[in-house]
């Protein structure tokens, strides 16, 4: 009996202090960081035309996958999230681009992760001509999601040859990314 008494008021302290911090979002004080939500990612790079970029996206849980006019782009994953303007969150920009941001999409397995801890995702910026059927730039990339944000690394995996680069050719463009979570 005196171990019922002991146990309860321990099970019932667990249970309370493990839930308060399995809310949704990523204040500080929830000590949660989401991929879902909003994000604004900044890309670096060499190039100066295109340093400190700053997509704005809004990620919800979504399909693997990003259907364009030139193709299907995308991964197996257990959790993805989406920024398109077609339906899953929402996108914008502020800097250079090839052409207008079309889509972001995450993999991931994981969707969340506390203070303290890491996981590591893919990432997939598409940017398209809306004018122009065919004319697409794919970057893909990898990061870490940690309770400080986003950081990862960007290459470009099909970028447009009639597209002229002031520090070369577009094959070796490529660089860095950091995201905030607003």
């Amino acid at each position: 009996m005196k171990l019922k008494a002991v146990v309860l008021p321990a099970l019932i302290a667990f249970t309370i202090g493990c839930g308060s911090g399995s809310g949704s979002g990523s204040g500080s004080g929830s000590g949660v960081t989401q991929l879902a939500g909003n994000w604004n990612i900044t890309v670096s790079t060499a190039d100066p035309g295109f340093s400190g970029s700053v997509f704005h996206v809004n990620l919800v849980s979504g399909p693997c996958t990003i259907n364009t006019a030139a193709g299907v782009f995308g991964e197996d994953s257990t959790y993805c999230f989406i920024a398109d303007n077609e339906g899953h969150g929402s996108i914008s920009e502020t800097g250079s681009y090839f052409y207008p941001p079309y889509a972001v999409l995450v993999e991931s397995y994981g969707n969340s992760v506390s203070k303290g801890n890491q996981i590591e995702f893919g990432i997939t910026f598409i940017e398209a001509n809306p004018n122009v059927f065919g004319d697409i730039a794919v970057f893909g990339g990898d990061g870490t999601l940690s309770s400080g944000g986003e950081t990862g690394h960007w290459v470009c995996d099909a970028c447009p040859a009639n597209v002229p680069l002031p520090g070369g050719g577009w094959e070796s463009l490529s660089g860095t990314f950091t995201g905030n979570n607003n």
